[in-house]
C-alpha cells in the first residue's frame, strides 16, 4: 500500500512538473519585467457638431482652439460655414454660423471658396475663385478674390488679387495655391512657381520666383513666425527637397536650410507650433525639430499612445507637451463618416501603467495591423504590443534593403515576439532553424478555441510537418474557370491529357488563355502549381516529373511575343473589339485565370464573361488539383519568446468573430463568418466591400450586375464553399526558383534541349537552391 501511495504521489508530482515546464515554456514571465513606455500622450476626444461635415482649417489663437468647417443643407444642397471653438481642455464650446454665400459672386457666372483662414487680429480671410464667360464672344475669364470678414462673416473688404498683381503675374493662368502669414501680418500666396507677399494693409509687397524645373510642395511657418517653403529643386545630383526661408528684408529666399535626413523624408508632414522650430509627423509618431543643432526629437509615439495616426490631420502644437488635431472615422457598413477633435496631452512616465511588452516586427507598414494593435493595447490589462516597423525606419530605401536588415536582425538573435511574414521572407529557412512556435499547441490548450470552426484545409496548407508555424486570418483562391459544358459534370479538376483531348474537338483557331503569351502562361502555371513541385515539409523537389514536363510543352505552344505586340492597330477589322470581348462567350477562348475573393466574381465570370454555367477547374495536372490558396501575409510567434501566451492573445484577435466578420476583400478563415458573408450576399444586405448591393440605384453602375441576372443564390454560395474546401495547395512565391525556370526554359523554347532534358536540369538546380536556402 505504501509503495502504491508513493507511486501515486510521484506520478502527481511528475504531472505537476510537466505542467509547470509547459507553462514556463509558453510564458516565462519571471524572466520578464513589466515596463513603462516613453513618449505616451493621453487621447481625449471632443465632439464636433454633426452639422460640421468637413473641417477646412484649424488654428490656435493662444487661448482657444478654433475650427472653420462646412455643412450642407439637404433641402436645397446649399453650403454653409461654421466657426467652432473650445478651450485648451475642450471646455466652453462656442459655435457660430457664418452668413456667407460664395456660390455666385455678383458679375460672375459662378464662384467657389478655395481657402479660408484666420488673420492675427481674429478676422476671417477667404480666397474665392470666380469665373464668367462673354456671351457674345464666348471668351472665358477667371478672377481670384481675397475677402476679409469679421468673426461672424460680415464682409469688410474684397480685393481682386489678379487686379492687384496684374503687373507681376507672368503666367497665363493664375491661381492661389497655399496661403499663410508671418508674425508681422504679411500674407504669402503661392501660385505655380511664384510666391507673392502681400502687406498687412493688403497691398503688394514683393514676390519670389523659384528656379526653373523646381516646384513647391509646402509653405509653412518656421522658427518663430518666419515663412518657409519646401521646394523640390533640381540640383547637379538630381532633384532634392530643400527648405528655403522667405526674407522680407531682402525680398527673396535665404540660403537653403540644412535639415537632417529624417526630416527630409517626412517634409510633407510639417506643421508649426510653440517650443520647436517646427514639428512633423511620421507613421510612428510626432517629432520636434530644432534648427540650432539640426536635431529631431521624438515627442509622441502613436502606438504607445493608442492613436490611429492614419485617421488624423491638421495637427497643431500648442506646446511640446500638448497637440491638437482633427480625427476622422469612416464606417464602411453605413457609408457614413464623422470628424472629431483630438486633444493629445503628455503623460509623465510615473503615470504610465507598466505592462509586459510584446514586440511585433513588420517589413511593410500595415494599417490593419496598427489598428488591431491599438485596440488590443487599449483592452489588455497586462500586455502591450510594440511595433517595430522596418519600413518606417527606412523610408525611401530599396525594399530589398529593408528585408535584408530585418533578416540580419533575426539571424543575429534579435527575433521579435511576433513576426508578420510575407512572401519575400525566407520563411522555410526560419522554420528549419526552429524560430517559430507551433500554433496548433496553443489552439489545443485554449479552451475557447476550436480549430474545426475554421477552414482546416487552409490551416493544413499553411502547416509544415503537421505543425502550424504561421496563420493568416484571410485568404483568396487562384484558379482557372471554364464553361461547364466542356468538362465532365461535377468535375473538380483535370489532367493535361483531358485538356488536349478537348482541344482536338474544338475548331483549330480556339485558344485556351486569351491574349496570353508564353511567359504569361508559365506564370499562371507556376502560380497554381509551383507548390506541388516543392515539398514544404521535406524540401524535396519534383521538377523532373511528367506534370512539369507537360507544363513546359504546353507553354511552348504559345507565342513568345505579347498578344498585343502582334496587333496591327492601324488595320484592325471593324468587328475586332466586339469579337475580342465576346471571345469567351462565343467559345473562341475557353480558359480564364482568376483570383476568387468574392461571391460576385462567380456571377461576373458566369453572366458577363462566359455567359454560361462555369466550373472552377484549375490548371491541369495528374492529381487534378490545379487551384491554389493565396495569402498575402501571415502571423508567426517566436519560439524564443518569453511571452508566448500574451502573443497568442493578440494573434487570436484576428481569428475572433468580430475581426473575421469585418473582412470584406478576402475570404474569412472562420467558416461561420464565411456563412454570414454568404447570407448577406444572397439578401443583398451588405453595403460595400466584395459583396455588391442589389439595390436599384446601383443598376446603372457598370460592371455591377443587375439583380435579375446576377443575384447570388444559395447554390452559388454552396458551390464556392465546397470548392474552397477542396483546395489543398498553397500558392508559393520563390523568385529564385522562378528565375532558374525562366533561364532554362529559354533553351528548350529555342530548340536546344528537349523538355525532359530541361526538366532534369531545372530539377538539379532548384534542388540545390532549395536545400541551401533552408
Amino acid at each position: 500500500m505504501k509503495k502504491w501511495n508513493f507511486i501515486k504521489t510521484l506520478t502527481a508530482v511528475c504531472i505537476i512538473l510537466v505542467m509547470l515546464i509547459q507553462l514556463v515554456s509558453c510564458n516565462n514571465k519571471k524572466e520578464v519585467e513589466k515596463e513603462v513606455l516613453d513618449h505616451v500622450y493621453r487621447r481625449t476626444e471632443i465632439a464636433i457638431p454633426d452639422k460640421m461635415q468637413s473641417v477646412n482649417s484649424m488654428y490656435f489663437d493662444g487661448q482657444r482652439i478654433n475650427m472653420i468647417g462646412t455643412g450642407y443643407n439637404e433641402e436645397d444642397y446649399t453650403q454653409f460655414y461654421i466657426v467652432y471653438s473650445v478651450n485648451q481642455d475642450g471646455s466652453d464650446p462656442i459655435e457660430k454660423k457664418l452668413n456667407l454665400d460664395f456660390s455666385k459672386m455678383e458679375g460672375y457666372d459662378g464662384s467657389y471658396l478655395s481657402n479660408i483662414t484666420v488673420l492675427q487680429d481674429g478676422r476671417l480671410l477667404a480666397v474665392v475663385e470666380a469665373c464668367v464667360s462673354d456671351k457674345m464672344t464666348g471668351e472665358y475669364k477667371s478672377d481670384n478674390f481675397l475677402i476679409v470678414m469679421d468673426d461672424v462673416g460680415k464682409i469688410q473688404k474684397k480685393i481682386n488679387i489678379k487686379e492687384m498683381l496684374k503687373d507681376f503675374i507672368t503666367t497665363d493662368y493664375f491661381y492661389v495655391g497655399m496661403i499663410t502669414a508671418d508674425s508681422e501680418g504679411n500674407l504669402y500666396l503661392s501660385s505655380d512657381r511664384t510666391i507673392f507677399v502681400i502687406n498687412s494693409d493688403f497691398t503688394f509687397f514683393f514676390k519670389v520666383d523659384m528656379e526653373e524645373n523646381s516646384w513647391m510642395n509646402r509653405m509653412f511657418n518656421f522658427d518663430g513666425g518666419k515663412v518657409a517653403a519646401a521646394i523640390n529643386a533640381e540640383t547637379p545630383e538630381g532633384y532634392k527637397m530643400q527648405i528655403r526661408i522667405i526674407d522680407p528684408e531682402t525680398k527673396g529666399f535665404t540660403n537653403e536650410v540644412t535639415v537632417n535626413e529624417h526630416l527630409q523624408n517626412n517634409i510633407y508632414n510639417i506643421f508649426s507650433g510653440q517650443d520647436y522650430s517646427l514639428y512633423y509627423s511620421t507613421q510612428s509618431g510626432i517629432y520636434g525639430y530644432d534648427i540650432k543643432n539640426n536635431e529631431s526629437r521624438e515627442l509622441l509615439d502613436w502606438i504607445n499612445s493608442d492613436i490611429e495616426n492614419p485617421n488624423i490631420n491638421m495637427i497643431t502644437a500648442i506646446s511640446d507637451k500638448k497637440f491638437v488635431c482633427v480625427g476622422y472615422e469612416y464606417d464602411d457598413s453605413t457609408w457614413t463618416s464623422r470628424n472629431f477633435l483630438l486633444l493629445l496631452d503628455y503623460i509623465p512616465p510615473e503615470e504610465v501603467v507598466p505592462k509586459y511588452l510584446i514586440t511585433l516586427a513588420t517589413a511593410y507598414g500595415s494599417y490593419d495591423i496598427r489598428k488591431a494593435v491599438i485596440e488590443f493595447n487599449r483592452n489588455s490589462q497586462e500586455y502591450r504590443i510594440q511595433i517595430k516597423d522596418y519600413y518606417d525606419q527606412e523610408e525611401y530605401v530599396d525594399y530589398n534593403k529593408i528585408m535584408e536588415k530585418l533578416n540580419n536582425d533575426i539571424i543575429a538573435g534579435n527575433m521579435p515576439d511576433i513576426l508578420l511574414v510575407n512572401s519575400e521572407m525566407p520563411f522555410d529557412s526560419y522554420v528549419s532553424k526552429g524560430l517559430f512556435y507551433d500554433l496548433y499547441k496553443l489552439m489545443e490548450k485554449d479552451e475557447n478555441f476550436n480549430k474545426e470552426d475554421y477552414f482546416t484545409n487552409v490551416l493544413d496548407v499553411l502547416s509544415v510537418n503537421g505543425k502550424l508555424y504561421s496563420i493568416s486570418p484571410s485568404f483568396t483562391v487562384n484558379t482557372v474557370a471554364i464553361k461547364s459544358k466542356f468538362v465532365n459534370p461535377g468535375a473538380t479538376g483535370w489532367t493535361m491529357g483531358e485538356l488536349q483531348a478537348l482541344l482536338t474537338k474544338l475548331p483549330p483557331e480556339t485558344v485556351t488563355f486569351l491574349s496570353e503569351n508564353r511567359a504569361g502562361v508559365m506564370n499562371i502555371a507556376m502560380n497554381l502549381s509551383l507548390g506541388q513541385f516543392i515539398d514544404k515539409d521535406t524540401g524535396k523537389c519534383y521538377f523532373d516529373s511528367q506534370d512539369f514536363i507537360d507544363i513546359l510543352k504546353f507553354a511552348k505552344t504559345f507565342d513568345e511575343k505579347s498578344f498585343w505586340d502582334n496587333i496591327d492597330y492601324e488595320n484592325l477589322p471593324p468587328d475586332f473589339w466586339d469579337k475580342y470581348n465576346k471571345s469567351y462567350e462565343e467559345d473562341r477562348a475557353i480558359l480564364n485565370y482568376m483570383t476568387l475573393s468574392s461571391f460576385y466574381q462567380l456571377t461576373d465570370m458566369r453572366d458577363y464573361t462566359f455567359k454560361d454555367d462555369i466550373t472552377f477547374i484549375g490548371f491541369p495536372n495528374s492529381k487534378r488539383e490545379g487551384s491554389a490558396i493565396s495569402v498575402y501575409s501571415r502571423i508567426a510567434i517566436s519560439s524564443k519568446s518569453k511571452l508566448i501566451n500574451g502573443s497568442w492573445e493578440f494573434v487570436k484577435t484576428f481569428l475572433s468573430d468580430k475581426y473575421q466578420e469585418s473582412l470584406k476583400y478576402e475570404w474569412p478563415l472562420k467558416i461561420s463568418a464565411f456563412d454570414k458573408m454568404g447570407q448577406k450576399a444572397i439578401k443583398g444586405e451588405d453595403n460595400g466591400g466584395i459583396i455588391r448591393p442589389l439595390k436599384e440605384e446601383y443598376n446603372d453602375i457598370m460592371p455591377y450586375p443587375t439583380p435579375e441576372v446576377s443575384r447570388i443564390t444559395e447554390e452559388d454560395v454552396k458551390y464556392i464553399k465546397s470548392f474552397i474546401q477542396r483546395v489543398t495547395t498553397l500558392q508559393t512565391y520563390e523568385p529564385g526558383v522562378l528565375e532558374i525556370i525562366e533561364e532554362e526554359a529559354k533553351m528548350y523554347y529555342a530548340g536546344n534541349k528537349t523538355a525532359e532534358e530541361t526538366a532534369r536540369i531545372i530539377q538539379s538546380r532548384v534542388q540545390i537552391y532549395i536545400s541551401e536556402s533552408r
